[in-house]
């Protein structure tokens, strides 16, 4: 198994470091072997959170792929894809943008449609358009991606599912609950059906599921999703970890919508004095947890005071 698989990023980034070293004294710049090296150090780096140093070797080993292998190999147009999900990182997106189109036409014209890199590119493409706004862009892609999906791999392959929740995450940004809803419900019963009650995947759709309904105003509906998935998550994650005390912050949201502000406050303190513990105070969910703990607390003053 891979080291960097292992969760010992130090020990492969010292290990691929050094055979990149070797292979440069022995086969020189310019060969394949080096740029794949580099590739395969950038992937460690990016998984370190030293995306500098990720893009500086993709930018090399997609400039050598470049003038050895030409502009139509599909190792270019992997470099490329590799290269955009660090750009996306660092918040290049147009960047990004550029270099997945590319990426995509390479493998429409090399592969074809029917190809499942083909759908992984527009799936990647489709991403970076959300992040930038292009929402109709973003729809576009991932309808191609659900039908191909749909026709290659069949109704209950879990693939199609996963496609059916990022489709849906678009519908609901662009407002469109009841087909977002109705993509969501879908995926949660193939998840429950193919993974089980268990799975990791089943409590993150409920998750996502739940925030729809809370959108539509049905919050007894969102109420017992959430409830399910942190009771997922207690028993499979942990007291402590960061997707409990996010799953402790929707579910609050809920119940503080619900009227049910001891319940919610109660909630909402266990999770930002978790997230405040596991990720520091200036991340943005302590931020964000504190706000809706303050409009609770307001809530309540307010009660009180009546």
């Amino acid at each position: 198994m891979e080291l960097r698989k292992l969760g010992d990023l130090g020990r492969a980034r010292d290990l691929l470091e050094r055979a990149l070293a070797s292979e440069l004294r022995n086969l020189g710049e310019d060969h394949p072997s080096v740029a794949k090296s580099r590739s395969n150090l950038a992937r460690v780096l990016q998984d370190m959170g030293d995306l500098e140093g990720a893009r500086e070797l993709l930018e090399l080993a997609l400039a050598s792929d470049l003038e050895n292998l030409g502009e139509n190999h599909p190792s270019v147009a992997t470099r490329r894809s590799n290269l955009a999900t660090v750009l996306q990182d660092l918040g290049d997106l147009e960047g990004a943008r550029r270099l997945l189109g590319l990426a995509l036409a390479s493998a429409l014209q090399n592969l074809g449609e029917d190809h499942p890199s083909v759908a992984i590119r527009r799936s990647n493409l489709a991403t970076v358009l959300q992040d930038q706004g292009d929402l109709s862009g973003a729809r576009s892609l991932l309808e191609q991606v659900l039908a191909s999906g749909l026709e290659q791999l069949g109704e209950d392959h879990p693939e199609v599912a996963i496609r059916r929740g990022n489709l849906a995450g678009v519908l609901k940004a662009q407002g469109d609950l009841s087909g977002a809803r109705s993509l969501l419900e879908q995926a949660l019963a193939s998840g429950l059906e193919q993974l089980g009650e268990d799975h990791p995947s089943v409590a993150i759709r409920r998750g996502n599921l739940a925030g729809v309904l809370q959108a539509q105003g049905d919050l007894s509906g969102a109420r017992s999703l959430l409830e399910a998935a942190l009771a997922s998550g207690l028993e499979h994650l942990g007291e402590d970890h960061p997707e409990v005390a996010i799953r402790r912050t929707n579910l609050g949201t809920v119940l503080h919508d619900l009227g049910h502000l001891d319940e919610a406050r109660t909630l909402l303190e266990t999770a930002l004095a978790s997230f405040i513990a596991k990720l520091g105070e200036e991340h943005p969910h302590v931020a964000i947890c504190r706000s809706h703990l303050a409009s609770v607390l307001a809530d309540l003053d307010r009660s009180t005071s009546e």
